[in-house]
Parts: structure tokens; sequence; C-alpha cells
């Protein structure tokens, strides 16, 4: 039996090759990175045809051959409603689709503050997150004066920085980690004063 896989394998083009634990891993988590960028624009796809109308959502339905009543389905165009925060932390989102969607239902403050602890990975699973959401005290995200309402009605926001008492090295420090920051949410920074 090992020597039919072994000969699968290598007509199929695998190496011989062992690969090593580091190389497992990146694929392993290339993987989930793409099931979960799949699930959220799966999701994206049932809200859009969604707000197409009753006629257009009845026929996508029978496309895709799925009941228009079916609870995957209202949890497919949930994860789509929210897909234009959770596009941009779907590298940090696990590759199950019942977890994406309790993240979604969570709302993107919570869950940014579950990315800034280190939480939210894409190794996570439905249980972690439930026993996350017991330790995230709804005191944690008032104190920091950010709601769920909040960040989907905040239309323009400027945030200024005063760094001239960094250095050179520091202040530019300070804008690359400001603008890896504004990239993960869609945003720009700009204004790097002169030295």
């Amino acid at each position: 039996m090992a020597n039919n896989y072994d000969n699968e394998a290598n007509a199929s083009g695998v190496s011989d090759v062992e690969p090593t634990i580091d190389a497992l891993a990146h694929e392993f988590n290339k993987h989930d990175r793409s099931a979960a960028e799949h699930i959220v624009l799966g999701g994206k796809a049932v809200s859009q045809a969604k707000a197409k109308g009753d006629d257009a959502f009845v026929e996508f339905c029978a496309t895709i051959n799925y009941d228009r009543k079916s609870s995957k389905l209202r949890k497919y165009k949930r994860i789509g409603d929210e897909a234009h925060w959770l596009w941009p932390i779907v590298n940090r989102l696990p590759a199950d689709w019942t977890t994406i969607f309790d993240v979604a239902v969570l709302g993107q403050a919570k869950a940014e503050v579950l990315i800034h602890r280190g939480i939210l990975t894409p190794q996570m699973s439905g249980k972690d997150l439930k026993a996350a959401k017991m330790q995230l005290s709804d005191d944690v995200v008032s104190n920091a004066g950010i709601t769920d309402e909040e960040v989907s009605k905040t239309e323009s926001c400027v945030l200024q920085v005063d760094a001239s008492g960094l250095s050179d090295t520091d202040r530019i420090d300070l804008y690359l980690r400001f603008q890896s920051a504004a990239k993960r949410h869609g945003l720009t920074v700009s204004g790097l004063p002169p030295g």
C-alpha cells in the first residue's frame, strides 16, 4: 500500500526529498490562509447576491445548489456583510467558516482587541474563540472608547502624532509601523515630516 502511494506521488511530480518541518508548516498555513480568504470572498458573494433582491437571490441559490433559507447561507451572508473589515485581517482568521462567522458576530472592535493580544490567529478553534470571548470584558473595549457602532459609523478621522522628540531613525521606524498597521485596515499614512 505504501509503495502505491509512493509511486503515485512520484508520478504526480512530488519529489522524493523529504520536506523540512518549516516547509511543511508553511504549506499548511498557506492553505489555511487561502481557505479563510475563500470563506470571506464567498460570504461577500452571498451578501451581494442577497442585495440584488429576492428573485436574484433565489436564482443565485439555485445556481450554487443551496436552499435559500439555509442557516449556512445566512451565516455566509453575515460574513459577507462584515467583509469590509474581515478582509484586512484575513491572514489572522482560522480556516473554519463557523469560527469566522463567530468573529463577524463578535464585531470589529473586539476582534481587533483579540488580534492585539495575539489571541486571534489562524490556529484558533471555535472553542478557543468562545473562551476568549468569555475573558474579553466589554469594559476593555468601552474603556478604550471603541464600540462596534463607532467603528462602522466613523467617517473621517485624522490621527496626528508629534514624533519631534524621536531620532530620525526612530521617527522613520514609527512611520513605517504606522504604514504597516494602516495598510491592514485599508488606510493611508502620509506626512513624514522632515528631520
